[in-house]
C-alpha cells in the first residue's frame, strides 16, 4: 500500500514481485521444503541454481538456432517461432532429464493413463 501511494501503479507491480521473491526464495523452502522433504535449505538453492542455470542455457541455445534463420514473410516467421519455441527448449529438457526418476515417473503416469483410456 504504501509503495502505490508514492510510486503509484507501478509500485503495485514492484510490491507484487517483492512479495513474490519473498516467499519462494525465504517461507516456501524453509517452511514448506525443509518440513515436507526433510532437506536443508541449501540443497533447495543449490537446486534452484542448477534449474535456473539450465534455464538459461536452454533459452540461450533456442534463440541462438532461431536466429540462425532469416524468414520476411510475417506468418511463416510465427510458425517457425512457434516450432521453435515448442520444440527445442522440450527436446533440450528431455535429452537432459531422459533418465531422471521424475521424468520417468511421468512417463509411467501418462502410459497408464493411455491404457486405461485404450481398454475403456
Amino acid at each position: 500500500v504504501i509503495l502505490v501511494i508514492k510510486i503509484g501503479l507501478f509500485g503495485v507491480v514492484l510490491g507484487t514481485i517483492a512479495s513474490y521473491l519473498l516467499l519462494y526464495l525465504y517461507s516456501y523452502p524453509k517452511y514448506v521444503y525443509c518440513k515436507l522433504f526433510n532437506k536443508s535449505l541449501h540443497t533447495y538453492y543449490y537446486d534452484l541454481l542448477k534449474k535456473m542455470t539450465l534455464f538459461i542455457i536452454i533459452f540461450s541455445i533456442t534463440i541462438f538456432i532461431y536466429n540462425l534463420l532469416a524468414i520476411n514473410n510475417i506468418w511463416i516467421e510465427l510458425i517457425y517461432s512457434i516450432l521453435c519455441c515448442a520444440i527445442i527448449p522440450n527436446i533440450l529438457i528431455y535429452l537432459i532429464y531422459r533418465n531422471s526418476s521424475e521424468l520417468n515417473y511421468y512417463k509411467r503416469l501418462i502410459m497408464n493413463k493411455i491404457r486405461k483410456r485404450k481398454y475403456s
